[in-house]
């Protein structure tokens, strides 16, 4: 703008004839590809996120993905989820998808049967020790050799072959 002014006031039939420009004019206007240059240095420069095992505390499903370092398992879908761009973010949206969280209370159902099955079984355990220590404690009180012991259970099992207790005495 102040250049225009300068060749205005210089001589103002030359600023307004559509005659081609002269080289002063024109001098800063096309300097534009040496700039380019300097804008397409300072542009930031694209990152790619890798796999952090620490989110694997944070995410007990995950693992380090089977296609690359850009990649993240998710045990419960079993699926590679791609965190290049969004990182942590990426993990977050895959965990609240609709196949993740039906898939991840399918697999926490099937934990409690498990955790429940033991609960059970230690009862039958518990039932199973209480009729081994009754016959050790009549072997005893009776003062019946020990030796009966080995064909004791046997005897009782072939007696009451219906009884899941007396199967597992031995």
């Amino acid at each position: 703008m102040k250049r225009f002014f300068e060749v205005v006031s210089k001589d103002p039939q030359r600023a307004f004839s559509s005659s081609e420009p002269d080289s002063e004019s024109t001098e800063g206007i096309n300097e534009s590809p040496e700039k380019d240059k300097e804008c397409e240095k300072s542009k930031k420069q694209k990152y790619e996120q890798k796999y952090v095992k620490y989110w694997e505390s944070e995410f007990k499903w995950l693992s380090e993905g089977t296609k690359g370092c850009h990649y993240a398992f998710c045990k419960v879908c079993s699926v590679d989820v791609y965190i290049g761009k969004m990182g942590k973010s990426a993990i977050k949206s895959h965990a609240n998808t609709q196949i993740h969280t039906k898939n991840a209370g399918t697999i926490s159902l099937n934990l409690v049967q498990q955790n429940i099955e033991p609960l059970f079984s230690s009862a039958s355990k518990t039932a199973v020790i209480a009729a081994e220590i009754m016959m050790t404690v009549f072997v005893a009180e009776h003062n019946l050799a020990f030796q009966i012991m080995g064909h004791l259970p046997q005897f009782v099992n072939k007696i009451t072959p219906d009884s899941n207790i007396a199967k597992k005495v031995k």
